[in-house]
């Protein structure tokens, strides 16, 4: 059941892969490039790919795949795998059908400790916050 769950939550999470354009009209990764990484992050959210891991799958250097990942979503790797962790935690706590613990686990957080420091930055909220605003909005 709990595969079923993230498969859906992982589904529901799918950004577009277009490709952004900078100012200087240089493009970020192609569409296909993009879409590779993203579903690959998405596959392995709760493991930590390395920046040279990704890059290497896709054949470009470390510093490119930094810059044009930027420049086609507007976030840094890093920035997107925390935020993609986030959208998938509060999901799955949202849902009511796990711990927050498991929750954070699910989405790949080291711990419970973790996702909550990261929600407060992200979200401006503790995790919890969103198992009680769903429950008292029903």
């Amino acid at each position: 059941m709990q595969t079923v769950v993230l498969a859906i939550v992982h589904h529901a999470l799918r950004m577009p892969s277009e490709p952004a354009v900078s100012n200087n009209g240089k493009r970020g990764l192609s569409k296909a490039q993009l879409s590779y990484v993203i579903d690959l992050i998405e596959g392995s959210i709760n493991k930590n790919l390395s920046l040279s891991q990704m890059a290497e799958l896709i054949k470009v250097s470390t510093s490119y795949f930094c810059r044009a990942f930027r420049q086609s979503t507007g976030l840094s790797p890093h920035q997107f795998i925390m935020k993609r962790r986030v959208d998938m935690a509060r999901a799955l706590i949202e849902g009511g059908t796990m711990s927050l613990s498991e929750a954070a686990h699910a989405a790949g957080f080291k711990d419970h400790s973790q996702m909550s420091a990261t929600f407060r930055k992200v979200l401006k909220a503790p995790p919890s916050h969103f198992r009680h605003s769903r429950s008292t909005s029903h």
